[in-house]
């Protein structure tokens, strides 16, 4: 009763409160207003949808589906900078994780959970004692580096409970939709002669949808990645030619983009071929790279025009047939090279043991030695790139030797994660698809690391800290008995032959 009155006192004070929102909310200038109210219709999707998941994981969940259909644009929304949805998602998982805590006291169950906090701490105490004092609100952004591996913390625990395994798979599935969907929509725009493809096309609809959309390929690559390798196994594993549509434009996209794409993939495959043992990826793959050299060829032979100006502007190709000697706008191997040189030198010269800080300025050295003084003072005004698409000169310049040592340790640990779970998963002949696609994913997000950025960026590194949690997960309760929602037919033979053995044991006992 005392429970009846209290609601019905609450219900005016509820509504009083709604009507100053409403007013105040009509007052505020439109992109504000469309912010607030996108926002809050999201924040309330976790409370009516699979109320049998807890609401942290919903969110994730979510979020990770945001930012592999708007990437950047769905990332950098928020009412007040910096705070972010990464960062209030992020509070969301980490009072979720102390609630776990509290319930089963276990802070480093794995290996990547010592190099994680270890790394995470180092980020932490450069910030404190040094670097937020000098750069402050830049500090923070970089130290989102590290900090964001508590996503990794959050999501390994939430997936201890029954159910968020498939849950999570299904919405690893529906990322590689959304992106097919996506390709597919703009493909069909670019065909159509729409200038800027599908985000011109949401322009004319309103300019504030582009607000919010705004694809990254630190993001649309590896998915791109992942999906062609899921195709593949689909076509390979379950003869089923449909398949080869989504691969296609897997194919496109990644050829068509940057190189990284072709790198991410590439170095995939030789992950899943020389510690999965799955060789006939490895054959598919070396076919369609002779059936696309020969198809090349034939095109440079025959001079066509418009293929053969379409394909110079190609990255990859770009990259290929310049090498390491030219250096212009469309050569992307020289200046990363000469970036990551003048980092090192930077930081042996000024600090190289711990860096110049989180926060400083690791670019304008490369771009005044590479372009000119002029280009350096543009790019810092204009907000260029702070990052020099590589995770480990990105620690180097900023946490020195001692954060290369320490984010070392954390890649080997990693690696031998993936060469046991490769081991444990993907060597039987009923692997699960969902394990083949976050593996994939993370594979690919850390061979993009190394020559884009993907610990950096909310839109990459979050999902990529996600599908690392999936990969330990899945070994941890594989070594402690609790290889769960498995849907294999291995593990079914396996639970059948232990009770054949307790019988024959107990007839044996009597």
């Amino acid at each position: 009763m005392n429970n009846r009155i209290f609601i019905i006192l609450l219900l005016p004070v509820a509504l009083l409160v709604a009507m100053w929102g409403m007013s105040s909310l009509l007052t505020l200038q439109d992109q504000y207003r469309n912010i607030i109210l996108i926002s809050a219709g999201f924040l309330a999707l976790p409370l009516v949808l699979a109320r049998h998941l807890a609401f942290d994981f919903k969110f994730l969940m979510l979020i990770c589906l945001g930012y592999a259909v708007a990437g950047k644009g769905f990332a950098y929304v928020s009412p007040i900078e910096p705070i972010y949805i990464g960062e209030i998602t992020l509070v969301f998982c980490v009072l979720g994780y102390l609630m776990r805590q509290i319930k089963q006291l276990d802070p480093f169950p794995t290996g990547i959970h010592g190099s994680v906090f270890v790394f995470m701490g180092l980020a932490g105490a450069s910030l404190m004692f040094r670097d937020f004092e000098q750069y402050e609100m830049l500090a923070m952004r970089d130290a989102s580096t590290a900090y964001y591996g508590l996503f990794f913390f959050c999501t390994f625990a939430m997936l201890r409970a029954e159910g968020t395994l498939r849950a999570m798979r299904k919405v690893g599935g529906w990322m590689l939709v959304a992106w097919l969907i996506f390709a597919a929509t703009n493909l069909s725009c670019q065909a159509a002669g729409v200038a800027g493809g599908l985000t011109g096309v949401l322009f004319k609809i309103h300019p504030m949808v582009t607000y919010f959309y705004i694809p990254h390929p630190d993001i649309l690559f590896p998915l791109a990645a992942t999906l062609a390798i899921i195709c593949i196994s689909k076509i390979l594993r379950n003869k089923n030619l449909f398949y080869l549509f989504p691969l296609a434009l897997a194919f496109f996209a990644l050829f068509e983009g940057k190189a990284a794409g072709l790198f991410a993939f590439t170095m995939t495959c030789i992950a899943l071929v020389f510690f999965a043992k799955r060789i006939e990826i490895g054959i598919f793959g070396v076919v369609s790279a002779v059936g696309a050299a020969l198809l090349l060829t034939i095109v440079y032979v025959m001079e066509i025009d418009v293929v053969t100006e379409y394909l110079d502007g190609v990255d990859a190709i770009n990259t290929a047939h310049q090498g390491f000697t030219e250096s212009n706008s469309r050569n992307t191997t020289d200046w990363r090279l000469n970036w990551w040189g003048a980092i090192w030198e930077d930081t042996m010269d000024d600090n190289p043991v711990f860096g110049a800080g989180l926060g400083s300025d690791i670019s304008s050295s490369f771009l005044t030695g590479f372009y000119s003084a002029d280009r350096a003072t543009q790019g810092l005004e204009e907000g260029g790139a702070r990052y020099p698409h590589n995770v480990l000169f990105t620690v180097i310049g900023r946490l020195g030797l001692v954060g290369l040592f320490v984010f070392g340790a954390y890649l080997l640990i990693v690696a031998k994660t993936l060469v046991d779970f490769c081991r444990v998963f993907l060597r039987r002949d009923d692997y699960l698809i969902g394990d083949l696609l976050f593996f994939a994913l993370f594979c690919s997000g850390l061979a993009n690391a190394f020559v884009q950025s993907t610990y950096e960026a909310p839109y990459a590194a979050i999902i990529h800290w996600v599908a690392l949690a999936y990969i330990a997960r899945r070994l941890y309760d594989h070594k402690h008995g609790r290889d769960r929602n498995s849907g294999d037919a291995t593990n079914a033979q396996s639970m059948m032959n232990k009770q054949e053995d307790n019988q024959e044991q107990m007839a044996y006992s009597g």
